[in-house]
């Protein structure tokens, strides 16, 4: 449910403006939230954590805008109208808390827009106004829903000094972290995981909880109020899966700085005894059908760098590109380098065209093995390797040296064998003289026969 009323405002980005948790009377029938945006704002598919309402599609605020815990049938008994003079037509599940809580409001993609965490400092039936210091308790009884609060967002120390100093007091900018020792694990390896926490002083809550690469949960929302290590055992039937690892903080603190409440860590698990599927015998018809199938599939076509000087810590442009033969779709390619998830992109391709994408990828000394892995909704359609081996950084070529050793090895072989030739030619040249000196006797001892007989 939500009523839209716009006021002038200096205040900006949309937010939680207004809380009434502790009405007079029933609190589902008088409960609100506030929230307020100067300028037009999409809010469709935008939801909230710590009540139950997700805005449907083509809702914008332009103002003020107001969700009710319950509201009543139009006409003479509606309830909420009598009081606050403002009529909603949404309404939310769930119940504020009384005690406090932390409210937050996430953009369609899962982005926090806006994060509060009350405490009870207000009396029965007076609301809880946002300035840029925290929340202050209304001057209005029943609070200003749908219209401007009581207290300026910018309200500040020359009007009411006391408040100020307590909010300034109790803010602070704490932040959350992951820790792993590593980013790749086999299935049914144990995951030890820490979160680390910064500037931390009061008590604080950690939602943890583990999404798929496709935002569908995994393991559950936990919650924890403390930092011992965490644990989680992957199990998993497919080859290979890709996980997300989210914290979210709430403190209690005036916290100035929300972007740092919430962390995410992708892991990659692959399963070593993954066996695929025996194929049954096809019939023609069939095996003619799943290749037409197979020609329809989005692929990578080529995944390639034109970097020649390997050499380790330089940065080389890796290129790969996908190919759609089918209908457009959105896509995830996902490069890991030696087993470790480093980069991750999402891009559409149209149909029958092809997306060219460009990775700038550091290199590692010795071996650079590269797989691109090329995912559409839930569904891994593709995947290449590229191997690459650097050198390091003070390498020196060794190819002269191979040339002159091979120059001497051959020089030294050149040498062997015209030695050899010359044995060989001497050898000859005395054969031939004996020859000559046996054949000048044998001419000596035939003449001295003939002329002895005369």
């Amino acid at each position: 449910m939500f009523c839209i009323l716009i006021f002038a405002s200096t205040a900006s980005a949309l937010r939680i403006n207004e809380l009434q948790y502790n009405p007079e009377g029933d609190d589902y029938d008088f409960e609100f939230i506030e929230l307020y945006a100067e300028n037009e704002t999409n809010v469709s598919g935008y939801y909230f954590d710590g009540i139950d309402f997700t805005f449907p599609e083509n809702t914008t605020i332009s103002g003020y805008l107001v969700l009710a815990n319950t509201l009543n049938d139009s006409g003479e008994n509606n309830d909420f109208l009598d009081k606050y003079k403002t009529e909603c037509i949404f309404e939310y599940g769930g119940a504020l808390s009384n005690e406090g809580e932390t409210i937050s409001l996430f953009s369609k993609t899962g982005n926090v827009i806006d994060t509060i965490n009350y405490t009870n400092i207000a009396e029965i039936d007076y609301s809880l106004e946002r300035t840029i210091n925290g929340f202050v308790v209304s001057d209005e009884k029943g609070g200003t829903p749908g219209r401007e609060n009581t207290r300026s967002f910018f309200y500040n120390e020359s009007e009411n000094k006391n408040e100020t100093q307590n909010n300034e007091t109790n803010s602070c900018d704490a932040s959350i972290k992951i820790s792993l020792s590593k980013t790749t694990f086999q299935n049914k390896e144990q995951i030890s995981i820490k979160h680390m926490l910064a500037n931390i002083t009061d008590s604080y809550t950690i939602e943890y909880w583990i999404d798929d690469f496709f935002n569908k949960t995994i393991r559950t929302k936990q919650n924890t109020t403390n930092t011992n290590t965490k644990h989680y055992t992957p199990s998993i039937n497919e080859k290979e899966k890709i996980m997300i690892l989210k914290a979210k903080l709430y403190v209690e603190c005036n916290d100035t700085n929300l972007s740092n409440n919430f962390y995410e860590e992708m892991i990659f698990v692959f399963n070593p005894n993954y066996i695929e599927e025996e194929k049954t015998e096809e019939s023609e018809d069939k095996k003619d059908e799943t290749k037409t199938k197979a020609k329809e599939k989005p692929e990578i076509t080529s995944f390639y760098t034109l970097t020649k000087n390997l050499v380790e810590n330089k940065t080389i442009s890796i290129y790969a590109f996908i190919k759609n033969p089918s209908q457009s779709g959105e896509f995830s390619a996902v490069l890991i380098q030696n087993n470790e998830t480093i980069d991750k992109e999402d891009f559409v391709v149209e149909n029958k065209t092809s997306k060219k994408l460009t990775f700038d990828i550091a290199l590692k000394e010795n071996a650079n093995n590269f797989s691109l892995k090329l995912y559409k909704d839930t569904i891994l359609y593709d995947s290449s390797s590229l191997h690459l081996a650097a050198v390091p950084i003070n390498h020196t070529p060794q190819k002269q040296a191979r040339a002159e050793e091979k120059f001497i090895n051959n020089s030294k072989e050149l040498e062997l064998n015209i030695n050899e030739n010359n044995d060989k030619k001497e050898v000859s040249s005395n054969s031939f003289k004996i020859a000559a000196y046996l054949l000048l006797g044998l001419s000596v001892a035939l003449n001295t026969v003939l002329i002895w007989r005369r």
